[in-house]
């Protein structure tokens, strides 16, 4: 399930916390990529695309929350689909969120990439 705003936030600040790292947000543009990841996401196999567009398309919703985006959208393949999300690089994540900052991928894109990288939870 696509976290609520607060929620969504109080674990975000958590985080930020924990890695003692700042802490700035858009709270519109946090609802605003939350309730369209919600709108994207079909069925529970597409919240962890959904959120990554979503969150990739406002990078200044968190400026320095990606890291939690990412984390965010594997824990949702975790959860829900029982599967992990197996990057070939450390950093194949921030390369699909400039493409889609770029307008170089879509919402159909990003879930492609990550339904062929799902890998089952043994």
């Amino acid at each position: 399930m696509i976290p609520p705003p607060g929620p969504f936030l109080s674990a975000c600040s958590f985080w930020a916390r924990s890695n003692a790292l700042p802490l700035r947000f858009d709270e519109p543009r946090v609802v605003e990529a939350l309730e369209e990841a919600e709108a994207l996401a079909e069925r529970p196999a597409d919240e962890p695309a959904a959120i990554l567009f979503a969150f990739s398309k406002r990078p200044n919703a968190l400026p320095e929350g990606w890291t939690f985006v990412e984390r965010c959208a594997l824990n949702l393949a975790r959860v829900n689909l029982r599967a992990e999300i197996a990057l070939e690089t450390p950093d194949a994540l921030d390369f699909l969120r400039l493409r889609v900052l770029a307008n170089q991928a879509s919402f159909d894109d990003v879930r492609a990439f990550i339904a062929a990288r799902l890998r089952p939870i043994r």
